[in-house]
């Protein structure tokens, strides 16, 4: 990303609180309104976005999160069932740590242009547990999962876009992530996948590492999933990174008829977890370092 620009009123917010407290003065003080000349305006100055500080605590049920191919007849869905959020922290770690959301244009590599939504999550520093009891997706079950105490050592980025022509989502996502536990149970017998201390992040360059011995492992930076503007994922194995590879998403319907969840996910960093254990066989901890996806190309279709 070589440039942005914004566009000014980064604290429009307190030029409207104020305006509020202004209004409200009690009519004794003989307050009066002025008019402000184009001149003095002009002398104002300042950025787009929003800062959100709070401090708040919530367990968040969801009976269901379902998401629709609207091209489809009759229509099919993804379903996330008996959601829950627990322990779901709404507040900045640090006071220069607010959450932070804002909408930019940018440069890409291939001097195009995009226009793009950007949050900084602070609040994901906090640990969090969630738990969807049933997936379903296209009316196929296809079980339930855990991801327990999730968190990131350092505010996650997360970069929104669309296709510059058509429907669709485009976006890179950079996080410093831990989670204990994840729990996936794929039938009614009880069986389960357990992945424990998952870490991404973009290195571990730990002097002393050994990636057989999770106790030494040290790491660094963000793992990133999807390259907006290009320059860091190319988009093959000749190192060519002169357009932009994002991370995609599109949900179609083929001329069969047949709806099925597109997925595009380049991505960049390390990967490790602790431990898998399958069914109640241990098979160690994994150490994934080094990694550059081109492209990991999903065509999720349940019927097929």
């Amino acid at each position: 990303m070589t440039t942005r620009h914004m566009s000014p009123a980064r604290n429009i917010a307190n030029v409207i609180m104020s305006c509020f407290v202004i209004a409200f003065i009690p009519l004794t003080l003989s307050a009066q309104m002025k008019e402000v000349s184009e001149i003095e305006l002009s002398q104002i100055s300042a950025q787009s976005g929003i800062s959100i500080n709070l401090d708040m605590v919530m367990n968040i049920t969801y009976p269901s999160i379902r998401f629709s191919d609207t091209d489809s007849t009759p229509k099919m869905w993804i379903e996330f069932n008996n959601m829950q959020i627990l322990g779901y922290k709404m507040s900045t770690p640090l006071p220069d740590a607010p959450i932070l959301l804002d909408i930019a244009t940018a440069d890409n590599i291939d001097a195009t242009h995009r226009t793009f939504v950007n949050y900084l999550l602070s609040q994901t520093v906090s640990p969090q547990t969630w738990d969807i009891g049933n997936i379903v997706f296209c009316n196929q079950d296809i079980g339930s999962i855990q991801l327990a105490n999730i968190q990131t050592a350092d505010p996650t980025v997360l970069r929104l876009s669309g296709h510059s022509t058509g429907a669709g989502l485009e976006l890179e996502y950079l996080t410093n992530l831990m989670v204990s536990d994840i729990s996936y149970k794929y039938n009614s017998s009880g069986d389960a996948l357990h992945l424990s201390g998952l870490r991404l992040a973009e290195s571990a360059n730990s002097v002393n590492d050994d990636p057989s011995n999770p106790s030494t492992w040290q790491f660094t930076g963000k793992f990133r999933i999807g390259d907006l503007f290009g320059g860091v994922i190319g988009v093959d194995n000749s190192g060519n990174a002169s357009v932009p590879n994002p991370a995609t998403l599109d949900v179609g319907t083929d001329s069969s008829g047949s709806t099925a969840l597109y997925i595009n996910l380049p991505m960049k960093g390390t990967a490790r977890i602790a431990d898998v254990n399958f069914g109640g066989n241990d098979f160690g901890p994994v150490a994934i370092d080094g990694i550059t996806v081109h492209h990991l190309c999903l065509k999720i279709n349940p019927n097929n």
